[in-house]
């Protein structure tokens, strides 16, 4: 049986840490854990927000200028939190360093050559990717892609171990139990083929798998997944996402 109350911190835990859209509080390990239940509908608000307002503003006019302001916004309403994950992820992979050495770059507050790298791919990539779509008949994508990228760290956080030194990455592991995350998938699977068709999801889901399998083998040899390794997932997530919807229109 379904208890309103404790979906209810559950999912106010899911939209504070992930977004602006929460209540700004500090929350029990349980509810942190439990955030996981949530992640798919945080990310497909996230993604409504801001592009039913960029939709309203241009109507399906499309460019950069579009683009580059789809991907500021969601910045803003997620504190850039999951960017954060993705670069500290390309400093210490790039590094080619193992065990302690690599979990002390991806630690470390300084970014290096291949954060930047990194940053300027997967930022320039939602921007052209984001851009095209808003003038295109598959827009819509634009709403799925936070959705499909918070399922994808859903997924990676239950096949994943946490290494000794994780915090909120080994809460969000113990969350993600197989009928969670059974359930963000489906939810994220059934949101895009509604809102972008099946074809669009299903190249997004083959684009996804192989970047995932890769952040997971990584994760392997280096034992442990944590939170850093879920941001990279979602902003990965996310590209896959829009460059399925793309591809489905060529």
């Amino acid at each position: 049986m379904i208890n309103i109350q404790t979906e209810t911190n559950s999912f106010a835990a899911a939209m504070g840490f992930l977004t602006r859209l929460g209540p700004a509080r500090l929350f029990t390990t349980e509810e942190m854990a439990s955030a996981v239940r949530h992640f798919t509908l945080a990310g497909l608000i996230v993604g409504a927000i801001v592009t039913l307002a960029l939709h309203l503003l241009f109507g399906q006019a499309n460019g950069a200028v579009q683009g580059w302001l789809w991907v500021a916004l969601s910045i803003w309403l997620t504190r850039a939190l999951h960017w954060d994950g993705w670069a500290d992820l390309w400093d210490a992979w790039g590094s080619c360093a193992q065990g302690d050495k690599f979990w002390a770059i991806m630690k470390d507050s300084h970014i290096g050559a291949f954060g930047v790298i990194g940053l300027v791919m997967g930022l320039g990539g939602q921007i052209l990717f984001a851009g095209q779509l808003l003038g295109s008949p598959l827009w819509m994508a634009l709403i799925w892609a936070p959705g499909f990228g918070r399922a994808a760290a859903a997924l990676i956080a239950m096949l994943g171990t946490p290494p000794p030194t994780s915090t909120l990455g080994r809460l969000s592991l113990i969350g993600a139990t197989k009928p969670v995350v059974a359930f963000q998938a489906l939810l994220a699977l059934l949101a895009g083929i509604l809102l972008c068709g099946a074809k669009p999801v299903a190249l997004a889901c083959v684009i996804a798998a192989a970047g995932l399998t890769a952040l997971l083998r990584l994760s392997r040899r280096q034992n442990g997944l944590n939170g850093d390794f879920l941001g990279a997932a979602i902003i990965w997530g996310e590209l896959s996402a829009m460059l399925g919807a793309l591809l489905s229109l060529a």
